[in-house]
């Protein structure tokens, strides 16, 4: 007994001694909905003022400022004559919070609604090259008074899926309608 209080006091002391407040990023709806939330560690893409997409692991961020850990990439031959995608180098970047104007947001989703705009594409494209080539080795007409309205079907499935794949889309970057703030935690509370 008295060694599981120790180790319950040694690991609140550790506990204690290593945690640290960070600053974080928060991005929510005009409506207060929350979308994401943004600290050391994590990994962001963003955009700035300036046109650049920015990409990378945030390594702290401090006094209104975000700083990355940014990886530059580039291929290397091999000895086999293969060419390598390897990082190049990697360097720390600030950026000040007032320079990002959109943030990328991952939402967490089920398969069906990430994939369900790609899978109605390939399942109506599929059906259709399989009806033209049956169409064919049939002897049919493909555009025929029977097929036509199967190819019909087939068209609005592929233009479905485009419409669910560039209107509502899953990841997205955030709009003007939405909130990006920055919390500082280290600030002390006046009374």
């Amino acid at each position: 007994m008295l060694k599981i209080i120790l180790f319950l006091f040694l690991l609140q002391i550790a506990t204690i001694s290593f945690s640290q407040r960070t600053d974080m990023i928060t991005v929510t709806k005009k409506n207060g909905k929350h979308l994401a939330t943004y600290f050391a560690g994590l990994d962001i893409n963003f955009n700035t003022v300036y046109g650049r997409n920015i990409h990378g692991t945030i390594k702290i961020i401090r006094n209104d400022t975000v700083f990355m850990k940014i990886y530059q990439m580039g291929y290397y031959a091999t000895e086999f004559g293969f060419a390598v995608l390897d990082t190049v180098s990697t360097f720390l970047r600030p950026f000040p919070f007032k320079d990002i104007t959109s943030i990328k947001v991952y939402r967490k989703t089920r398969f069906i609604r990430r994939n369900i705009g790609s899978l109605l594409m390939i399942g109506g494209g599929g059906y259709a090259g399989l009806n033209t080539i049956n169409g064919l080795t049939n002897g049919e007409k493909v555009f025929g008074k029977d097929n036509l309205p199967k190819l019909r079907n087939a068209a609005a499935a592929i233009g479905l899926g485009f419409i669910i794949n560039t209107f509502f889309p899953v990841n997205r970057y955030t709009t003007k309608r939405d909130n990006i703030t920055y919390i500082n935690m280290n600030e002390e509370k006046k009374e």
